[in-house]
């Protein structure tokens, strides 16, 4: 995992020179500063939590959107993406409905979650963040289900971002299915009974159980460990004012949610046209 890291680091470091590009501003009055803010930002009429993290106001910037729905990685503080605030200023946002943003907007029963609000969202946080550090324009990185999230601010706002980086990338809903079989033939091959019986018993997705989803990625985790290197406990664990009773209530609330939002008890949320992708499951067509 740290390899794949650091080469996603070595990638990004051969950017253009848009993303280079860069004036005195609030956070930044020199290019040699360093960047360190976090806070609530009003964005399209709340308070949203933004963290921004650097060794210098001089290099790119790379705003996250995360996974999830509801899995905000601003909690960590020496996560992942922690190794490259030498040679990138890193901006963590926790959407609405998650984390901290959750916490202090807790949602009314009608209120309601939906890709185009949260792409807005993502919009204007972008457009904060290069004013707020003198950018003219940010690289873009969504994880996952925030790589749903992620295409759909780059094809709204492309004048923003200089590049957009895809992890865990979703883009059919029939390699969801076809990753489903490959593990259970990984699991049979390994003579792993236990793991098969599980997972056969889930059936291939979608699923009408929320809990289907943590016992298939638990199963995952369990032969990604085989071939990778282990993820270091660091990158875990939280920062002194996400280790509160409250922060972790407000972390798990948002993403308790946030998945009811996205997906629903029965795979049957609205909330995500089937245009576009619908719960966890992206429908769109493959792309090359």
């Amino acid at each position: 995992m740290k390899t794949l890291l650091n080469s996603l680091g070595g990638a990004l470091l051969a950017l253009p020179l848009s993303c280079l590009s860069a004036q005195p501003a609030p956070a930044c009055p020199s290019p040699a500063a360093r960047v360190s803010e976090q806070g609530f930002v009003r964005i399209n009429g709340i308070e949203q939590w933004v963290t921004m993290q650097g060794d210098s106001c001089a290099n790119p910037v790379i705003l996250i959107a995360h996974g999830g729905p509801g899995n905000p990685q601003s909690l960590y503080a020496n996560g992942p993406d922690a190794g490259w605030r030498k040679e990138f200023t890193i901006v963590h946002w926790d959407q609405r409905g998650a984390g901290m943003t959750y916490g202090r907007n807790k949602p009314n029963e009608d209120d309601k979650l939906t890709v185009e609000g949260l792409r807005d969202d993502g919009l204007a946080v972008a457009r904060h963040v290069a004013a707020r550090l003198g950018k003219r324009k940010l690289i873009l990185m969504g994880s996952s289900w925030g790589s749903v999230l992620g295409v759909q601010m780059a094809k709204a706002g492309p004048e923003l971002f200089c590049a957009y980086l895809g992890t865990a990338q979703m883009v059919a809903h029939r390699e969801n299915i076809d990753g489903h079989a490959r593990l259970i033939a990984l699991a049979r091959a390994a003579g792993d009974t236990e793991t098969v019986a599980k997972l056969d018993a889930l059936g291939p997705p979608p699923w009408t159980n929320p809990r289907s989803f943590g016992i298939e990625r638990k199963a995952m985790r369990k032969y990604e460990a085989m071939s990778t290197d282990p993820m270091p406990k660091a990158w875990m664990e939280p920062g002194a004012q996400y280790a509160t009773p409250q922060a972790q209530a407000d972390y798990e609330g948002g993403e308790d949610y946030s998945f009811l939002q996205f997906v629903g008890m029965h795979d049957d949320a609205s909330s995500v046209p089937t245009s576009s992708c619908r719960s966890t499951w992206c429908r769109a067509p493959r792309t090359s």
